[in-house]
């Protein structure tokens, strides 16, 4: 059977396409989508405590606005946070909460297993601090001060200066991880706003009473969290999936074979590897044609984009040293930290920042193909749309503000222009 081969920058300009990049400043204006129609294609949104959510939806729909957004996690909860893949917390939308809760599979006996390298804890303490943590929640929401106030003091044990070196300070977390990690319990955002850090645990069963009992084993769901993942990340290597989801090589070659209609392999120019692919999208390729004028979009940290990939290749840069687009930890780059980027039809051209005293957006180009390959004047006005729009979204819904993770605050972090130029 012949495999089909994609030429690179069909590849590349096609993902963004699908992703909704660039459209936020195209003529005509596409037809605005729904968070949930956007996040089917762009995949589960990282929920770091910060501005990059509302960017990302934004930069992808007009109806995704500020307010929107808000709605749906605060108030709708049709958006849910939830800790899924490489443990991290995502929102997800509300039918897929169980599905997204058994992707990070369950790592409790691994979890004991490395902090008793440091301190000893067993299962059994920390199921039996759940069970009272869970009889708590019974009353109703409760911040990590209330849970803490609620219950016994000789149930919270503390791990001491070693634990709390080794990123544990005590048998709490640990059992709230279990109940968050089983789907028994959800720690949603409670505030105003996405970025103000307020957070409430509540039971599961109570945000949505639909969702009862325990989230199924990772092996269950596996088949549905890869056609998740080839909707918003494929094609891809089945190893860029396995790095994903935290699983193995013969358990995601089982959850392909299990896919109905079985997806499709392709092969890209230039890069390595065989790639699955939904059938639908093979086609969507087949058919697709590059626009005239740059897509332009201007992605923030943190954005689903790459989250489909353990590093960045040649799907997103055509220039050497890749480093150059990575924040900065004291001094050195950090893989998982892309900074906010300049994307040209899919693939990265550039960083930008929000410059907060002059309420301005200033952005830094590389040399590449990517960029040679337009007239200066035209890539020049292709970013100045997308600035434009996006730094009106900034002043007028953000109250001019980009808020960072807040575990990416500190002067030992570098993501600003000035920072970093002096690492190219």
């Amino acid at each position: 059977m012949t495999v089909p081969t994609i030429p690179l920058s069909t590849f590349c300009a096609w993902r963004a396409r699908r992703a909704g990049l660039g459209q936020a400043a195209a003529t005509p204006p596409p037809e605005p989508r729904g968070i949930e129609a956007v996040l089917a294609t762009a995949g589960w949104l990282l929920a770091p405590g910060s501005t990059a959510p509302y960017l990302s939806l934004r930069l992808r729909s007009a109806a995704c606005s500020r307010e929107a957004v808000s709605q749906a996690v605060l108030r709708d909860r049709s958006l849910v946070r939830v800790t899924s893949v490489r443990g991290e917390p995502h929102f997800v939308p509300h039918r897929q909460v169980m599905v997204a809760i058994a992707a990070k599979g369950r790592r409790i006996d691994a979890r004991i297993r490395q902090i008793n390298k440091v301190v000893s804890i067993s299962r059994g303490e920390v199921e039996t601090l759940g069970m009272a943590i869970l009889e708590l929640l019974g009353e109703g929401p409760a911040t990590i001060k209330k849970i803490e106030e609620g219950l016994p003091g000789g149930m919270l044990r503390s791990f001491g200066t070693e634990g709390r070196r080794a990123g544990v300070p005590g048998v709490l977390p640990v059992a709230l991880e279990h109940l968050e990690e089983e789907g028994r319990v959800l720690h949603l955002d409670s505030g105003k706003r996405l970025d103000d850090g307020k957070r409430v645990y509540l039971l599961t069963e109570m945000a949505l009473p639909e969702c009862t009992g325990c989230a199924p084993d990772q092996l269950q769901v596996l088949p549905d969290v890869l056609h998740t993942y080839l909707e918003s990340f494929g094609p891809a290597r089945v190893e860029d999936f396995v790095w994903w989801a935290g699983t193995t090589l013969n358990r995601a070659s089982a959850a392909a074979e299990a896919l109905q209609p079985p997806p499709v392999v392709i092969r890209v120019e230039g890069l390595d590897g065989d790639r699955l692919a939904l059938p639908e999208d093979l086609e969507s390729l087949a058919r697709f044609e590059g626009s005239a004028p740059p897509e332009v979009a201007l992605l923030p940290n943190r954005d689903p984009f790459y989250l489909g990939r353990k590093a960045l290749n040649r799907e997103f840069l055509d220039f050497e040293a890749p480093e150059r687009v990575l924040a900065r930890f004291r001094g050195k780059p950090v893989a998982a930290r892309v900074l906010p980027t300049v994307v040209v039809n899919g693939r990265i051209v550039g960083v930008w920042e929000w410059r907060s005293r002059t309420r301005e957006i200033q952005w830094a180009l590389f040399d590449s193909a990517s960029t040679a390959a337009w007239p200066a004047a035209t890539l020049a006005a292709a970013i100045r749309r997308e600035a434009d729009w996006l730094t009106a979204f900034i002043r007028e819904e953000l109250d001019g503000k980009i808020v960072m993770d807040p575990r990416e605050r500190g002067m030992h972090w570098a993501y600003g222009i000035d920072e970093i130029r002096s690492f190219w």
